[in-house]
Protein backbone atom coordinates (compact mmCIF):
# COMPACT_ATOMS: atom_id res chain seq x y z
CA UNK A 1 0.00 0.00 0.00
CA UNK A 2 1.48 3.21 -0.84
CA UNK A 3 0.28 6.41 0.67
CA UNK A 4 0.87 10.06 -1.49
CA UNK A 5 2.30 12.62 1.37
CA UNK A 6 -0.78 14.84 1.06
CA UNK A 7 -2.96 12.04 2.50
CA UNK A 8 -0.85 11.92 5.73
CA UNK A 9 -3.04 14.40 7.45
CA UNK A 10 -5.51 12.26 6.68
CA UNK A 11 -4.16 9.53 8.71
CA UNK A 12 -4.55 11.57 11.74
CA UNK A 13 -8.05 12.53 11.14
CA UNK A 14 -8.84 8.62 10.35
CA UNK A 15 -7.12 7.69 13.79
CA UNK A 16 -9.36 10.56 15.55
CA UNK A 17 -12.11 8.99 14.09
CA UNK A 18 -11.29 5.47 14.43
CA UNK A 19 -10.66 6.41 17.99
CA UNK A 20 -13.83 8.02 19.23
CA UNK A 21 -16.10 5.61 16.44
CA UNK A 22 -17.58 9.10 16.03
CA UNK A 23 -16.67 11.62 13.53
CA UNK A 24 -18.55 14.54 15.54
CA UNK A 25 -16.27 13.72 18.47
CA UNK A 26 -13.17 13.63 16.13
CA UNK A 27 -13.94 16.81 14.79
CA UNK A 28 -14.02 18.12 18.70
CA UNK A 29 -10.63 16.79 19.17
CA UNK A 30 -9.17 17.97 16.16
CA UNK A 31 -10.55 21.34 15.95
CA UNK A 32 -12.34 20.71 12.64
CA UNK A 33 -15.89 20.74 11.44
CA UNK A 34 -17.44 17.51 11.13
CA UNK A 35 -17.46 18.11 7.29
CA UNK A 36 -13.66 17.92 6.83
CA UNK A 37 -13.45 14.63 9.00
CA UNK A 38 -15.32 13.51 6.54
CA UNK A 39 -14.01 14.77 3.52
CA UNK A 40 -10.79 13.47 4.66
CA UNK A 41 -12.04 10.08 5.38
CA UNK A 42 -13.70 10.19 2.33
CA UNK A 43 -10.31 11.37 0.35
CA UNK A 44 -8.39 8.57 2.44
CA UNK A 45 -10.90 5.84 1.24
CA UNK A 46 -10.71 6.66 -2.48
CA UNK A 47 -7.25 6.56 -2.72
CA UNK A 48 -6.56 3.06 -0.80
CA UNK A 49 -9.79 2.10 -2.96
CA UNK A 50 -11.46 0.62 0.11
CA UNK A 51 -14.19 1.59 2.67
CA UNK A 52 -12.22 2.16 5.97
CA UNK A 53 -16.24 3.14 7.74
CA UNK A 54 -19.37 1.68 7.79
CA UNK A 55 -21.88 4.05 8.32
CA UNK A 56 -25.46 3.59 9.55
CA UNK A 57 -27.50 5.94 11.11
CA UNK A 58 -25.11 8.57 12.50
CA UNK A 59 -23.08 6.42 13.47
CA UNK A 60 -20.06 5.02 12.25
CA UNK A 61 -18.00 1.61 12.95
CA UNK A 62 -14.87 0.37 11.63
CA UNK A 63 -14.85 -2.21 8.53
CA UNK A 64 -12.13 -5.00 8.43
CA UNK A 65 -9.94 -2.90 6.47
CA UNK A 66 -10.40 0.20 8.32
CA UNK A 67 -9.70 -1.90 11.70
CA UNK A 68 -5.97 -3.08 10.20
CA UNK A 69 -5.24 0.39 9.43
Amino acid sequence: MSLRPALLPALGVFAAAARHQNFAHAADELHLTNGAISRAVRLLEEDLRVMLFERRQRRVFLTEAGDQL
